[in-house]
């Protein structure tokens, strides 16, 4: 495992569940409108648990647990809510976040963008966060909508030249 991207134990803040909604939950639950709370995700005991995983049993829950990584930990560097545990309250009532004053300032100010390196930057970013295989594959269908091929194939090899080995084969 590379030493570079440590895997601490699972603290219960919710974190990946919030930002994208797991196999099983898009089988029980479908994909959800945006922003909505996963239905299994509950709080208690100051933490979030997946209830579905609570109320599994047997064979069917060693199945879930395994689906999921259940116990695996967490290896997501941008993951801030460890330190936190967010409340549903917390939750429900963000804070605002961001000076729109400040959104957009460099194009008004005429600074040009660079395009490509800012897409590259992008791809190589998602390539070292705990991103899912489906989600690269949803990513890459909707950049194939918008765009041409070989915009797809320099997300994809930029995503693919950052990804860890271990983040590789854990999320595909």
């Amino acid at each position: 495992m590379d030493e570079n991207l440590p895997v601490r134990a699972c603290v219960g803040c919710s974190f990946c569940c919030r930002k994208a909604r797991c196999g099983l939950a898009l089988r029980l639950y479908g994909s959800g409108s945006r922003g909505e709370r996963c239905p299994s995700l509950v709080y208690h005991d100051d933490r979030w648990w997946c209830k579905v995983i609570e109320h599994a049993r047997g064979p069917l829950h060693e199945q879930y647990v395994a689906e999921l990584y259940i116990g695996a930990g967490c290896c997501c560097g941008l993951n801030t809510d460890r330190q936190n545990i967010p409340t549903p309250e917390m939750l429900d009532n963000p804070p605002v976040q961001g000076d729109s004053k400040r959104r957009g300032a460099r194009r008004r100010a005429g600074v040009p963008v660079d395009w490509k390196k800012a897409f590259d930057t992008l791809s190589e970013s998602i390539g070292r966060q705990w991103v899912s295989g489906d989600m690269l594959f949803l990513i890459s269908k909707s950049l194939e909508a918008e765009t041409r091929p070989e915009v797809v194939l320099a997300f994809l090899d930029g995503v693919k030249r950052t990804r860890q080995k271990h983040v590789q084969d854990f999320m595909g």
